[in-house]
């Protein structure tokens, strides 16, 4: 099982000076990615922690040229928000410049006063999505590239880079419901829900299992908050009030909890250490990557 760390680029903890130290404690600690999250413009009730945030592709970009090791994740884009053929120059840029190291979390969204924001379409964003995987997959691919879709077409164009990686990025697809899953079984190389506990993701994997027609390699992967204290709880709570799932207790228990996840098949944990001040996050990780990551190598 391979171990990922969110990258401070938000919030509280949000600096230059963190996300350059995080990364590079990240890659000392043999943690296997960092990820990056989402947001453009958000509502004003969700300004914490989201109103502060970098901008996801240029944190990775920027990232990349401190790193040399580690994998560079999206946790997740909202695609259906972004020009796909903008973003698939983007995307085979940063592969390139990064020696294929990115891995792309794209997810369909859910924030529909954010869609408005920025002018997309919020009620087909599931066909919109589905169309530009199929259209990022064939700009970074093909050396005459042409796409006729419902909603975006070319042909004639002339588009370089390619990606560096053969076919393209990994595309991890978030979302638990039955059209993510869907979407997952015909689209991508990977799922990447995100705050599942191990029974959680054990049915949503038995569901996707279901729906595969074709057997082949599908990558799974959770993203959770993760606080190593001997008073931290099992959840937390959200900004609705509702209690949300996380790995919580002293360093003994949360290993029994990833040992869980390891059982339902879990290939990649992404760890995701809070919303607090900076030097909490890191030590954080710090202790996560001494005490808990060599328990699982």
């Amino acid at each position: 099982m391979e171990f990922g760390a969110c990258i401070p680029h938000y919030g509280v903890p949000m600096s230059k000076k963190a996300v350059t130290e995080f990364c590079r404690l990240a890659e000392d600690l043999n943690f296997d990615s960092v990820w990056t999250t989402d947001h453009i413009a958000v509502n004003k009730q969700f300004s914490d922690p989201y109103g502060s945030i970098y901008e996801s592709l240029i944190t990775l970009g920027y990232v990349a040229a401190k790193t040399e090791r580690v994998k560079l994740g999206t946790s997740i884009i909202v695609l259906p928000m972004r020009n796909p053929i903008l973003f698939a120059k983007q995307t085979a840029t940063l592969d390139q410049l990064s020696d294929g190291r990115l891995i792309l979390g794209l997810g369909a969204g859910w924030m529909e006063d954010e869609f408005a924001t920025l002018g997309s379409n919020f009620h087909d964003r599931g066909k919109i999505m589905d169309e530009q995987i199929q259209l990022l997959r064939n700009l970074w691919t093909h050396a005459e590239p042409k796409f006729d879709g419902n909603f975006f077409k070319f042909s004639e164009i002339a588009f370089s880079p390619k990606s560096a990686q053969e076919n393209g990025p990994p595309i991890w697809i978030g979302g638990t419901s039955h059209a993510a899953l869907k979407r997952v079984e015909r689209l991508g190389d990977g799922w990447h829900p995100v705050g599942l506990s191990p029974k959680q993701l054990a049915q949503g994997k038995q569901k996707l299992d279901s729906l595969m027609k074709q057997k082949r390699r599908i990558s799974i992967s959770v993203r959770v908050p993760v606080k190593v204290s001997a008073s931290a709880n099992t959840t937390y709570s959200l900004s609705s009030g509702e209690q949300a799932y996380m790995i919580g207790g002293a360093r003994d228990a949360v290993v029994r909890e990833i040992g869980m996840f390891k059982q339902t098949g879990l290939d990649h944990l992404i760890c995701y250490f809070g919303n607090e001040k900076y030097d909490e996050v890191a030590s954080q990780a710090s202790f996560f990557g001494r005490e808990v990551i060599p328990s699982f190598k």
